[in-house]
């Protein structure tokens, strides 16, 4: 595990004092080692969490000849198996690392070495005699990987902030403001950092002379033909027992984050049948009931006997980590509940080094309420019912007093999945987005159509059932938004994550399941349960989803509003420069009677990531 950071260049040669300052800003995602490697026009750096050979895992690393050098942010769990196969080939190793089994892949196969790769990471490849750099994201996107092209030169590194020690410029993406204010995130590849991409999942970047170009290596693949249901959940159970193997593998310490959810706790109780001793867990909860997850948690601790510890996390919590958080962050912090798994982390981090996680069972096996009422149908997202749906019928729905589901019912009988897909994910509606902006902005913004993207993955996506084809849009939005929140706060406290139900296997195991074996009789995770069930306990299994989430409702009618409304409202706030700063000191006073929680973190989050970033770039947090 790794922080990675590099330039190419035509023009002239590679700074080691430019390339040193960027790899020293990722300090935090490897502060056992740094290593460089500097070549007329190219310079690789590295920052190095220790997780395989400790002694001898320093990067960069290079190929028998020199000709091929390669950093690498994550781990390939299944590199022992290709060590064999690349050592009968001829290769000879210098290190026990995981990376030096990449970079002999590479020589041998090129961009297709990727596809014998199971693992979570992003990487860079220079080719000396071609002067070729590759990079490379893993298939679902646990590892980040950002890079922004200035003239001949290309930048790219594991935080945008990296990126800015360089030639880069952070400056706002004007054209992404609607989509964060609808999704709390860029469109497609873009940031909310003018120029600075990120390279999707399942991609690669090969530059060469001043040009790059961006291929797809993995998509997820839609239903290969009839499936044995019968002997389904023993072929998960099999898949899931494996991954949680290879997820464990490691060289030091290993522990899960127990939410209390399925995903989680099916994952704890994996690991409980192959240590060789307690499993380490770690859980946080919050003080309102509504929001506690932690008895459930407390009873798979019990069931699985495991050391488990748990934290409490407060409104003053978030208060006095939010700074800190934000500098990691990047990007304007998508929910309070990131900032907890930051002081989750850092609980860990006392005892280990590494955590398993329980993220992706919702996406890939149908996890959300909302999901259970799909009807089937086109996906016109241009219909022209489209804006009234979206902007009325879907208030009207809302203000029922009717539960989550009940009002997903309601409004899949009037739109079809994708449209119902849109909505029921956009937080501020185009008609509150229109309102919103500031005078200056609202000409220039009024015609950007912030679902583009998830439409471009509804038309893609290879199913023709509406459940599969929503999913396949989860998959390729909601979850890497997921996988980054938690990348992005674990390595801020030196932890490295990994998600045994993202291996590769799994994901495509279920991508095959027809939607009848992941959602029965109103029961969502239908198959992941049956798979699982003896490591579950009762409460566990019969539960309501809850969803990891903070109780912004409530903090924002306390303390949380009251520094939220000091900064937004300030003379020279960002918030005051780009939205109507009225309307949003309507949507503040409001909130004591209407649920206004998602509109106020959205602009409350925005306001501290500008200062930030934008307003006096700078390698510190800031100071609420």
């Amino acid at each position: 595990m790794c922080g990675v950071a590099g330039c190419v260049s035509v023009q002239r040669g590679i700074d080691k004092t430019s390339l040193q300052g960027m790899t020293q800003v990722l300090v935090h995602r490897g502060p056992d080692d740094e290593g460089y490697y500097v070549d007329d026009h190219v310079g690789l750096g590295s920052r190095r969490l220790s997780i395989i050979d400790l002694a001898g895992g320093h990067q960069p690393v290079r190929d028998e000849t020199g000709r091929f050098w390669i950093v690498l942010n994550g781990e390939v769990f299944n590199y022992q198996a290709l060590r064999e196969e690349t050592e009968r080939a001829g290769h000879r190793y210098y290190t026990n690392s995981d990376t030096e089994v990449v970079v002999h892949l590479y020589e041998e196969h090129g961009p297709a070495a990727l596809d014998r790769l199971n693992g979570m990471f992003a990487l860079a490849i220079w080719d000396g005699d071609r002067k070729e750099l590759f990079l490379a994201r893993d298939r679902i996107g646990v590892k980040p990987l950002y890079y922004a092209a200035s003239g001949t030169s290309l930048y790219f590194a594991s935080e945008t902030k990296a990126l800015f020690q360089g030639d880069v410029e952070p400056r706002l993406d004007l054209a992404s403001l609607p989509s964060y204010l609808a999704f709390r995130a860029a469109p497609g590849d873009r940031t909310l950092f003018a120029g600075v991409r990120t390279l999707l999942p399942g991609h690669y970047l090969m530059w060469r002379d001043g040009d790059y170009g961006i291929h797809e290596w993995w998509d997820v693949p839609g239903a290969a033909g009839p499936m044995d249901r019968v002997g389904a959940p023993e072929r998960l159970r099999a898949l899931l027992e494996d991954a949680t193997r290879l997820a464990m593998v490691s060289d030091v310490p290993v522990g899960m984050f127990l939410s209390g959810g399925v995903d989680s706790s099916a994952v704890t109780g994996l690991m409980a049948t192959r240590a060789s001793g307690p499993v380490r867990t770690y859980s946080v909860g919050f003080e309102e009931v509504g929001y506690n997850e932690l008895p459930f948690a407390r009873a798979v601790a019990e069931m699985h006997g495991t050391d488990h510890r748990e934290v409490i996390f407060t409104q003053k919590d978030l208060l006095a980590n939010l700074p800190r958080a934000a500098w990691h962050f990047d990007e304007p912090i998508n929910a309070g509940a990131s900032v907890a798994q930051l002081l989750l982390a850092q609980e860990a981090r006392k005892e280990v080094s590494v955590v398993l996680t329980g993220h992706g069972g919702d996406e890939l096996f149908a996890g959300y309420d909302t999901l259970h009422s799909l009807q089937a149908g086109g996906y016109d997202f241009h219909s022209r019912r489209r804006r009234f749906v979206e902007n009325w019928l879907s208030r009207g729905i809302n203000a029922l007093p009717l539960s989550r589901r009940q009002r997903s019912e309601m409004l899949h009988h009037f739109a079809s999945e994708g449209v119902s897909y849109v909505i029921e994910t956009s937080g501020i509606k185009e008609g509150v987005r229109s309102r919103l902006y500031s005078a200056i902005l609202r000409a220039q913004l009024n015609g950007i159509v912030v679902d583009e993207d998830l439409r471009r993955h509804f038309r893609r996506a290879p199913y023709r059932d509406p459940l599969n084809r929503v999913l396949y849009a989860m998959v390729k939005t909601l979850l890497p938004g997921f996988l980054l929140s938690q990348d992005k706060m674990t390595m801020a406290a030196s932890v490295e994550s990994r998600v045994p139900l993202l291996d590769h296997r799994v994901v495509e195991f279920a991508a095959q399941c027809p939607p009848e074996m992941k959602i029965r009789q109103g029961e969502g995770k239908f198959l992941l349960k049956r798979a699982t069930t003896d490591v579950l306990p009762e409460s566990v299994l019969t539960r309501r989803k809850m969803g990891f989430c903070a109780p912004e409702r409530e903090w924002f009618r306390g303390e949380l509003g009251e520094v939220a409304a000091g900064l937004i409202m300030e003379r020279e706030s960002a918030c005051g420069i780009y939205f109507d700063r009225d309307y949003i000191r309507a949507k503040l006073s409001r909130h004591r009677y209407v649920d206004n929680s998602y509109f106020l973190w959205s602009m409350f989050a925005f306001e501290v990531w500008h200062r930030t970033f934008l307003r006096r770039p700078r390698v510190e947090p800031i100071r609420l």
